[in-house]
């Protein structure tokens, strides 16, 4: 094996073409090649680690958020094509932004006339052959929010490293380092470094990098109507989603769905004094945080009537896995930044991730009143929340919605006036782990990470997974991802670690091969 790591894997490929090949005393099989391969391929990732950091820099430096597309709409047309051209270089071809006319795009829910949408990157590489699979890796380069950045403790667009040792050690910061473009730059990063390696890839590549997946992806379903056979494909990979801890690779097979839903509350036409009326008159601010309270009771489970109905009963197997994990609540509080003395909500002997995984939740995100700097002595007509749900799988999302909008109207206090004008909705997803696919996927994170894989369950929504699967039918989804519990995705201070990310390289270049061995009785055979 010493003697096969000095010749290149690239070499090897070429020559290796069909069957096996004798050197010497010694035959050199398929298994021997993609050995050579991977150890070159991973040799590239070593010898370029500074250069593919300075990448994810650049497109951190540009901040592509999507909850204002109007606004940021350069700054997410560039990004786009930065992302192009890393496609490129990667070796991917016929690299292109899909992008939807008015009339495919107004199909979407909500979508405005004359709105941005933003494009969709394309690639691939199909020179692997129809014989072998093809898979479809999936990420995202729009991002949240920066917030107030007094909050974070360096520049949210200038990339920073920082040595962290109690949260793993190399960690770099920066609003998108890891939610998603640490996840897309390791997907290029892994396919740069085998088509450089390599004569070839092993199996057909495609990528799909949209750039509204945190705003619900809004207009994904008409991307995928529209382009059903581009993207066609044999596994789904997506390099979206968290590990349980650092150095500890996951495979997610549930995600939570999600209801963001705005509770509008008016209580008259216009402000009056607050001196002359007050006391009679009950503000709406006052009629908001009575009417949301009662959500939850005090133990603070959801009591609203049918909101946990239709829950999948998780497996027995599910749940010794879920008791597998150690995991107390003393890590889950650090981890959250969860003040001494708040306690945790819900029945206190149910497993965390059960809760987090397999159960519904609501949260209020978003308070409107009036503003404390500008605000006077009158009493408030007007005030409105945003309430987030999180749907736990089977849930019918029409009858939570629907039960959670009879709860709230009627339990408006004093005959307030309640509306809810902002709906979105994304449905939740489960699958069963099991064949092929998520074998070579289980080999790949234990030969890239050092450790077995652990099975998760995921709190959050990823809009892609379902529609993607509605349209192409019930094909393989491999989640995977580079964030861990203090990676802070959304919040302030978000940041990556680096380990953990060529980790995640290293693994998704093993499974680019682990496939293509998988798969290998779809190719014809020597009788053949």
């Amino acid at each position: 094996r010493r003697e096969l790591l000095k010749v290149t894997g690239s070499q090897f490929l070429s020559v290796l073409k069909s069957g096996s090949v004798s050197l010497g005393l010694v035959s050199f099989d398929d298994r021997i090649v993609m050995i050579v391969a991977r150890e070159a391929a991973t040799g590239f990732l070593d010898r370029n680690q500074q250069d593919i950091i300075d990448k994810l820099k650049s497109l951190v430096a540009i901040y592509s958020c999507s909850h204002d597309l109007q606004k940021h709409r350069d700054a997410i047309s560039s990004t786009a094509d930065r992302v192009k051209d890393l496609a490129m270089e990667a070796g991917l071809q016929n690299v292109t932004l899909l992008t939807l006319d008015e009339n495919e795009a107004a199909a979407a829910p909500g979508h405005a006339h004359g709105q941005f949408v933003p494009p969709c990157v394309y690639g691939e590489n199909l020179d692997a052959g129809e014989m072998q699979p093809t898979v479809l890796f999936y990420a995202h380069y729009d991002v949240m929010p920066i917030g107030d950045r007094s909050d974070w403790h360096s520049d949210p667009l200038v990339a920073e490293l920082k040595n962290v040792p109690e949260r793993g050690g190399d960690r770099l910061y920066g609003r998108g380092t890891a939610d998603d473009k640490g996840g897309l730059m390791a997907i290029l990063s892994a396919l740069r470094a085998v088509s450089t390696s390599c004569s070839h890839l092993p199996i057909n590549v495609k990528i799909i990098f949209e750039g509204e997946e945190e705003i619900g992806s809004v207009h994904l379903p008409q991307y995928l109507e529209k382009h059903r056979d581009l993207l066609a494909a044999d596994v789904l990979v997506l390099a979206d989603t968290d590990n349980i801890a650092f150095g500890t690779p996951c495979l997610t097979y549930s995600l939570r769905g999600c209801v963001d839903m705005d509770v509008d509350v008016r209580v008259a036409t216009q402000s009056s004094h607050s001196g002359s009326f007050g006391g009679p008159v009950v503000d709406a601010a006052t009629c908001l945080c009575r009417v949301i309270a009662t959500l939850h009771d005090k133990e603070g489970n959801i009591a609203v009537e049918g909101f946990s109905e239709g829950i999948r009963k998780p497996t027995d197997k599910e749940l010794r896995n879920i008791g597998s994990i150690k995991y107390d609540e003393h890590k889950f509080r650090e981890e959250c930044g969860l003040l001494p003395g708040v306690q945790l909500a819900g029945d206190p002997d149910t497993h965390i991730f059960s809760k987090v995984w397999l159960q519904p939740a609501i949260n209020v995100i978003g308070i409107d009143a009036a503003d404390i700097a500008t605000c006077s002595n009158r009493i408030i007509p007007h005030a409105k929340a945003r309430i987030s749900c999180r749907i736990a799988a089977n849930q019918d999302v029409d009858h939570i919605v629907s039960s959670l909008q009879k709860h709230l109207v009627h339990h408006a206090p004093f005959g307030a006036h309640i509306s809810f004008p902002f709906l979105d909705v994304l449905k939740p997803w489960v699958c069963v782990p099991e064949g092929p696919a998520f074998a070579a996927a289980e080999g790949a994170l234990r030969d890239g990470f050092g450790c077995a894989v652990v099975y998760t369950g995921c709190g959050g929504t990823i809009g892609f997974v379902e529609p993607f699967q509605r349209v192409f039918g019930n094909i393989p989804a491999l989640l995977l991802g580079v964030e861990d519990p203090y990676t802070n995705a959304h919040g302030e201070n978000e940041s990556v670690l680096l380990p953990d990310l060529f980790r995640t390289m290293r693994s998704l270049v093993f499974l680019l091969f682990e496939l293509a061995d998988t798969y290998k009785s779809r190719r014809p055979t020597v009788e053949d």
